[in-house]
């Protein structure tokens, strides 16, 4: 586990998705013992307590290396659908994709070419 974003505790999972790189990270964000932080239902929520300055669809103009940040709707494996930050970097073309999923925060950096909808639908964070 690191905890290089935001101070939370992240599990990071590299994957292939045929020949390109996929990072997961997942944290829990209820290990900081905090009712609004354990009450957040979306991503935007949680980033808002735990770092209210963090680049976001609302303030990315101000940090250089964004192309743009966007919320879109993501559809999971068990359909369920997610809102999603998106954040596009300038002179790359992977991207970073967060995401509330039940108690998780999952954070994905990946080419944007392979975090598709066809991806997604396949996508589950399952329970051992």
């Amino acid at each position: 586990m690191t905890t290089e974003l935001y101070n939370l505790p992240w599990i990071w999972y590299h994957c292939k998705v045929s020949d390109d790189d996929v990072d997961v990270r997942i944290a829990y964000p209820s290990v900081i013992e905090n009712h609004e932080l354990n009450s957040a239902k979306t991503y935007y929520e949680v980033l808002k307590l735990i770092a209210p300055d963090a680049p976001s669809p609302d303030n990315y103009a101000k940090y250089e290396s964004y192309q743009k940040i966007y919320e879109s709707e993501i559809c999971l494996a068990n359909g369920k659908k997610v809102t999603a930050m998106v954040s596009e970097l300038k002179n790359k073309s992977k991207v970073y994709i967060m995401f509330k999923y039940e108690d998780a925060l999952v954070c994905t950096y990946a080419d944007k070419s392979v975090l598709t909808e066809t991806f997604w639908s396949r996508f589950t964070l399952a329970n051992y």
